[in-house]
């Protein structure tokens, strides 16, 4: 078979998706071997990319044929910097254009420490492709290094350009797929999110679970407000929710939600006893271990914050209206978790429980302060863990 038509195969299978599905760090495996396969003296690939990421807004997929397959991940302090900005895979996707450079004794890198890795390594050319999404943007592109003497011979160099259009579009599919998961991972959790990606978003749809649930909020929130900047505010909040956020996830919980100063989150467990106090110790760990990491915080700003816990059904699922909905929770438990928190402010308390959780994890013979709850007929014990 013609070099030309093994390329034609390669094409082929790009513009069939790829098959079989997989992640993005397969897919470049994969390509990788086949171009190799294929006759093409092919010594690396990378495949480099911008994300809708909080954390890490760029990434390079990376093989070569000694070490395979591995990912590197930008920071923004790293995007944001001279030397990321004037380096290739930037200019590459910034100009728009494609990037060439052999590499032979008097060729000058310019300081650049992508060229100089690819020199030192033994590389003697690399072609950098912009990678064009459909509507004529770009945000990717593609590496393709030798190691041969003399570099790509032209011919292999214009079967290779065939390529750019068909990686693209894979790589549109997987920068698609990788960017909705993180915006909605990153606004409403990794459960929730994943119900949203299947198609779980008609109002009105979801479970009804049971749930260990915990509010927290901020002491003193308002009197800070109104006595800080915005900026300021919002440095103490984030400070006080990546703190939050940390515990819980070690502890098995989920942040359904962030109210002002405060979040709504809770332990889903199965109908088991042994699962609810697990749940329910779940919980108390996340709390103490929030309070652990405030401690720990250095900051301009005291940082407290109250708790309440409750255990109960909840209906988890969507609500709104048509055009704007909301994956929450919502029923009886909720709304008596909400209260306790609100109590817990004037019995001085730090964290509060309600009956039903106290009975899972504390002496039941500890009949509680019976307080006066809004919304609720009877007045409830509230117990006072700290």
């Amino acid at each position: 078979m013609k070099f030309d038509e093994k390329i034609t195969q390669i094409i082929t299978w790009l513009v069939a998706g790829a098959p079989p599905p997989g992640t993005f760090e397969n897919f470049v495996g994969v390509f990788s071997e086949r171009l190799l396969a294929a006759g093409v003296p092919i010594a690396s690939v990378a495949l480099y990319k911008y994300n809708i990421h909080p954390i890490f807004p760029a990434e390079g997929v990376i093989w070569t044929t000694k070490k395979g397959v591995w990912q590197i991940p930008v920071s923004n302090d790293m995007v944001q910097s001279e030397a990321f900005q004037r380096g290739p895979q930037a200019k590459t996707i910034l100009m728009q254009r494609m990037l060439r450079f052999r590499f032979d004794d008097e060729e000058d890198d310019g300081g650049d420490l992508t060229l100089k890795g690819y020199r030192d390594a033994g590389y003697t050319d690399l072609i950098c492709l912009p990678l064009f999404n459909v509507d004529g943007s770009v945000s990717r592109c593609v590496f393709l290094a030798t190691k041969t003497e003399k570099g790509f011979d032209d011919d292999i160099f214009m079967q290779l350009r065939r390529l750019q259009a068909p990686v693209a579009r894979v790589c549109e599919h997987f920068g698609d797929r990788s960017d909705m998961t993180v915006s909605l991972t990153t606004y409403l959790g990794q459960d929730i999110g994943r119900k949203v990606m299947d198609g779980k978003i008609q109002r009105g749809e979801g479970e009804t679970i049971s749930a260990v649930i915990l509010f927290v909020d901020l002491v003193s929130y308002t009197a800070m407000s109104n006595s800080r900047s915005g900026t300021e505010v919002l440095k103490v909040l984030n400070a006080f929710y990546e703190i939050i956020d940390a515990a819980v996830v070690a502890n098995y919980g989920e942040i359904l939600k962030f109210i002002g100063d405060g979040a709504l989150i809770i332990f889903p467990v199965v109908d088991d006893l042994t699962a609810l106090e697990a749940a329910a110790q779940n919980a108390l760990n996340a709390v103490a271990r929030s309070r652990t990491g405030i401690e720990k915080h250095h900051s301009d700003t005291p940082i407290e914050f109250r708790a309440s816990l409750h255990v109960g059904e909840i209906f988890y699922g969507n609500v709104g209206s048509q055009n704007r909905l909301d994956f929450t929770a919502v029923g009886p438990a909720v709304n008596l978790a909400s209260r306790l928190l609100d109590h817990a402010a004037k019995l001085n308390a730090k964290t509060v429980c309600s009956h039903e959780f106290h009975t899972i994890t504390g002496d039941v013979t500890d009949a509680g302060i019976k307080c006066d709850l809004k919304g609720f007929d009877q007045a409830l014990p509230v117990f006072i863990l700290e």
